[in-house]
């Protein structure tokens, strides 16, 4: 999960440079869809199967 979200927030920081983004917009938006993919996975993995 580290390891994802360090590779997210430096393609994030990569990606702001290459459109010169005034606001890290890209290095928020990377990790914050990681965390969400990772939750839903967590809650779909966990609940009951009927």
């Amino acid at each position: 999960m580290i390891g994802g979200l360090l590779i997210c927030v430096f393609g994030g920081m990569q990606v702001d440079k290459y459109f010169k983004f005034n606001t890290p917009i890209a290095s928020w938006v990377f990790p914050l869809i990681l965390i969400a993919a990772t939750i839903i996975k967590i809650v779909v993995d966990t609940s009951k199967k009927k």
